[in-house]
């Protein structure tokens, strides 16, 4: 049975051993849960990160239903780094049995920013589906900043109406006076 299965996850701290072999992916949570919720993790604990926890819940919520999700791109409370969660219900003969959570950091799509505007040449950031900075060139930028105002992130949000996946990458260059976007990076 997936209870029995789960249980024996649990005593072997399988998940754990999964994060160990993934050092250099961006998993910082992994969880496999029942229908219920009870199950077991491996990863931070992030018990105390409200906005996470409410994304986790509302993704878990959909998992119950069959239903695969990603989630808008937030900035975690306890990591200060901006992370995803990332959900897939595990079923059996059409019905869910259990739900995988995970929580992915952004940090290596930040990093790759900072790069690439470090010769200051170009100003680069990822936004969310909102127009939210999930990643900026300019570390003193704060993550989560809006930038739905900017005339090349209104344009890049509307051109990318209907598309899939929360985020959404932007390249902008503060040398030339028109800019380009960098299309979906989800």
């Amino acid at each position: 049975s997936f209870a029995a299965r789960l249980a024996r996850i649990k005593d072997e701290k399988a998940l754990g051993r999964y994060l160990e072999l993934q050092r250099s992916s961006s998993l910082v949570y992994v969880g496999v849960l029942d229908p219920t919720g009870i199950g077991s993790y491996a990863g931070l604990d992030l018990q105390g990160d409200a906005r996470l926890q409410e994304q986790m819940k509302d993704l878990f919520q959909r998992g119950q239903h069959g239903k695969a999700a990603i989630s808008v791109p937030i900035v975690s409370e306890s990591l200060q780094e901006p992370v995803v969660v990332l959900e897939e219900p595990i079923q059996f003969d059409e019905k869910v049995q259990g739900v995988v959570l995970t929580v992915a950091s952004l940090q290596p799509i930040r990093r790759i920013m900072n790069e690439s505007g470090s010769a200051g040449l170009f100003e680069v950031y990822v936004v969310d589906n909102r127009g939210h900075t999930v990643a900026h060139s300019d570390p003193n930028r704060p993550l989560g900043e809006d930038l739905s105002d900017v005339e090349i992130v209104k344009r890049f949000l509307k051109s990318t109406e209907g598309a899939a996946g929360p985020v959404r990458g932007v390249i902008t260059s503060t040398s030339f006076p028109r800019a380009f976007s960098s299309g979906s990076i989800s």
